[in-house]
């Protein structure tokens, strides 16, 4: 429970005294914990989130811890709440997004494969050279929200509970099918005849080693900001060698 504790919460002891749900059976009974309250309650085999100590008797969740390695190649989903269209594409909206991508990319160092933002989620293939993902997207998601938020005068949730999903690929056949998904998303799912003619954002009509400058969007953020933010496209690596950046 001691490991457990540190690995979960950051402090040790966090979950003495703590029950632990395992299918079948309770254990220990609950004691005095660290935040205060009666001391946590651990779920086990819940597929993306852990509970928390409860509040004032409301019960919380946080990600359940996920493996991150410098130099990850990984597919990452966000969508968003109730699969509402909150990310439609539109000018200002595009300028929000692509202005968040292109500012947290650079701050975290991470490199942009491929990229496509439907109207209720959006898929990203980058490199992950620093192990910086959960940072980048805690950002990323941050700004984003804001600003739409921002836009539209909304004040709920954009995304979804939980976090972004991330598969990462570990064979250049996997990154290669996902590049092609991501790309073939708005014409796979009947919106449009061909990836061209998407309006949202998207990478299709970038290509590797362009590089585009957004300007800082006029809602939501300060004059603290960069005036422009440069978005980067990064040619996946293991694709063929013999091939251009454009024919790749």
């Amino acid at each position: 429970q001691q490991t457990l504790g540190r690995d979960l919460w950051g402090v040790p002891g966090a979950t003495t005294g703590c029950r632990v749900l395992v299918p079948g059976s309770f254990y220990s009974t609950p004691t005095q914990g660290p935040f205060g309250g009666v001391g946590a309650r651990i779920f086990r085999n819940l597929p993306t989130s852990t509970q928390r100590p409860s509040v004032n008797g409301e019960e919380s969740y946080v990600t359940r811890p996920r493996q991150v390695s410098p130099g990850d190649v990984v597919f990452c989903t966000r969508r968003c709440t109730r699969r509402q269209f909150l990310l439609r594409p539109d000018p200002d909206t595009c300028q929000i997004l692509e202005y968040c991508l292109a500012y947290c990319a650079a701050k975290y160092r991470i490199e942009l494969h491929e990229f496509v933002v439907m109207s209720n989620h959006y898929h990203l293939i980058l490199s992950d050279p620093l192990g910086n993902r959960p940072d980048f997207f805690r950002d990323l998601n941050k700004l984003v929200s804001s600003a739409i938020n921002c836009r539209f005068g909304q004040f709920e949730n954009l995304f979804e509970p939980g976090s972004y999903n991330a598969v990462r690929l570990l064979e250049a056949s996997d990154l290669e099918d996902k590049c092609v998904y991501t790309l073939a998303n708005p014409t796979e799912a009947g919106l449009v005849p061909a990836p061209r003619y998407w309006e949202g954002v998207m990478s299709w009509n970038m290509a590797y080693g362009e590089v585009k400058q957004v300007e800082r969007p006029p809602v939501y953020f300060r004059d603290c900001m960069p005036a422009t933010a440069a978005l980067v496209l990064t040619r996946p690596p293991g694709f063929d060698p013999r091939l251009t950046d454009h024919e790749a």
